[in-house]
């Protein structure tokens, strides 16, 4: 009888094993050989900081050298997205990291309300998003949406997108 009870209780603890397992799998994504979890807690920036500086080092800035990452989340998804800046030569043109993350997010995902924003820097202090990304930003996020600036030495800044952007341009405020 005892083993029979160790068996019953070997096959559960196998089962929730296996859940575990599907659960990391449905949760995960692939980047080369590495599953990357995407679930995060608001008390833990950790994924979206390392999504953020990873995208970071994909930038294509060949007229400013400065590179900026970004990592989104939608509060209707458990996916991190990151972005980085893109330049071009026609200045118009360049896609601030902000952007191509919300843009990349709404072409897997479709839109939502963003849960957050995390931008990373190679700078002493913590750099907010432009202006134009503070617009786009601001289509997609609540008053209450998290925007986290970073540097690559761990120098934070973390507001409400309230804060940032106290008088946004909202085009639903101005119809009628």
């Amino acid at each position: 009888v005892p083993s029979c009870s160790l068996l019953t209780i070997c096959n559960q603890v196998n089962q929730v094993k296996r859940r575990c397992q599907v659960f990391s799998l449905f949760t995960g994504v692939f980047s080369g050989s590495k599953l990357k979890e995407r679930r995060i807690f608001m008390n833990d920036w950790s994924q979206a900081i390392r999504v953020a500086q990873e995208t970071r080092e994909h930038a294509y800035v060949p007229y400013s050298e400065f590179k900026v990452g970004a990592a989104i989340k939608f509060t209707h998804s458990d996916t991190i997205t990151g972005g980085c800046n893109v330049e071009n030569g026609y200045y118009g043109a360049t896609i601030c990291a902000e952007r191509g993350a919300i843009m990349k997010a709404i072409a897997e995902e479709g839109a939502g309300k963003l849960e957050y924003v995390v931008v990373v820097t190679d700078t002493e202090e913590p750099v907010s998003p432009c202006g134009v990304c503070q617009q786009v930003i601001g289509e997609f996020a609540s008053n209450e949406t998290r925007i986290l600036m970073i540097t690559l030495k761990g120098k934070k800044l973390e507001i409400k997108f309230s804060d940032l952007q106290p008088h946004l341009f909202r085009l639903t405020d101005h119809q009628h």
